[in-house]
């Protein structure tokens, strides 16, 4: 008795899960008005938002309508995606009358029109396979020409950058060996005053021992004295002239540096590192469009190979 019940209740869950079935597939008559949500200018197509989990098939005709709620065209679904599906290409008269937006009602079909419509929407979708293809080949050699252009562009942009770069150099270049040239005549002349300088100091010297062993005699002559206090002084006006030259030229050396960085070296400097930096952009920009020119080219081939295969 037990297992006659067990039965029963097996029975009417499946009946309930029939029903159930029926009842989902009766609600998805697609009754009710949808519209266009995307349209592609390639292909023809057009796209509505039912899909594979609304139980959509091949067999599912719509009639897209027009503002006056006449027929433009049938369509069913070419391509099925979970939450939308794709049509065949429309005939180019029937896609300028739609958009976005364009109404569409399920309509029921005979045979002979459902087969008939079919037909003819897989004749022009093969027929456009070749346009597509040759369209997408059309635009990747333009594409691959613009890429051309722009690397060839950049390449001269990374030359003449190049040239400047050679070219500042060379400024800076001949600005140091200015420099070191000035700074060398300058230093050369601060040799002489050392030398003139360490003459000077010895001669005096000389005079100072000299006056102070005369000083030191029982009887000094004043006289002699006298003479060498004046040569003495007159070395120590010459020592304090050599020093002020010594000293002028010191700063003159200074100046010399100091000029050349703020009038020639600086700027230069600044110059070449700006030059880097714009360079280094080019670089990567010349390495960017490369990758590109390569992508383009690789689809090019595969194309290419899409056309000869059988």
């Amino acid at each position: 008795m037990k297992r006659f019940s067990l039965i029963l209740l097996l029975i009417t869950l499946f009946a309930g899960v029939q029903t159930h079935r029926l009842e989902s597939q009766q609600q998805r008559d697609w009754s009710g008005e949808f519209r266009i949500d995307f349209i592609n200018g390639e292909t023809l197509s057009v796209s509505l938002p039912l899909g594979s989990e609304d139980g959509l098939t091949e067999e599912v005709f719509f009639a897209l309508l027009d503002h006056d709620n006449r027929v433009i065209t049938e369509i069913f679904p070419f391509e099925i995606l979970h939450n939308r599906f794709w049509s065949g290409p429309l005939h180019p008269e029937d896609f300028k009358r739609v958009e976005v937006g364009t109404r569409a009602i399920r309509v029921t079909l005979n045979q002979k029109d459902l087969d008939r419509i079919k037909t003819e929407y897989r004749m022009r979708y093969a027929s456009m396979q070749g346009v597509l293809i040759q369209t997408r080949r059309d635009r990747l050699l333009l594409s691959y020409k613009e890429l051309e252009d722009a690397i060839l562009l950049t390449s001269n942009k990374r030359m003449k950058i190049n040239r400047e770069r050679a070219a500042l150099q060379a400024n800076l270049k001949r600005e140091r060996r200015d420099l070191a040239m000035r700074v060398d005549r300058i230093d050369k002349r601060l040799d002489q005053w050392r030398d003139d300088l360490h003459d000077l100091n010895d001669d005096k010297d000389k005079l100072v021992e000299e006056r102070r062993k005369l000083q030191e005699r029982q009887n000094p002559p004043q006289s002699r004295i006298d003479r060498l206090s004046k040569q003495t002084n007159e070395i120590e006006e010459e020592i304090r002239d050599v020093r002020d030259e010594i000293r002028d030229l010191r700063d003159e050396r200074h100046d010399a540096q100091l000029d050349a960085e703020r009038r020639g070296i600086t700027r230069i400097r600044s110059d070449l590192d700006a030059l880097a930096l714009e360079e280094d952009d080019i670089r990567l920009e010349l390495e960017r469009l490369e990758v590109e020119r390569e992508i383009v080219g690789r689809e090019l081939e595969n194309l290419k190979d899409d056309q000869q295969s059988p």
